[in-house]
């Protein structure tokens, strides 16, 4: 089985961490000595900015040299949960 290069890899996995980040400063708000909504857009505008190169790892193939599951309805379900990710 192939891999993803190391830098998908690494977006792939910054992605949930900084969206998991931006989660706590949105709840923990109203517990926070401070104002966390600073450290809330930041984290939001890097998650929005590590679009930009999976889009385009995406588009220049750095998926393609993963085998892609052989059962068609898991196929089409992986697709389509691709397309609905990268709408939000």
């Amino acid at each position: 089985m192939r891999r993803y290069s190391q830098f998908v890899i690494a977006i792939h996995w910054l992605t949930p961490a900084l969206v998991v980040v931006a989660w706590f400063t949105a709840v923990g708000r109203r517990h926070a000595k401070t104002d966390p909504s600073y450290v809330h857009f930041t984290v939001g505008l890097a998650v929005l900015l590590l679009v930009i190169p999976r889009v385009l790892a995406r588009w220049v193939g750095a998926a393609s040299d993963v085998e892609a599951p052989q059962n068609r309805l898991m196929n089409m379900a992986a697709r389509g949960g691709h397309a609905t990710l990268y709408l939000f």
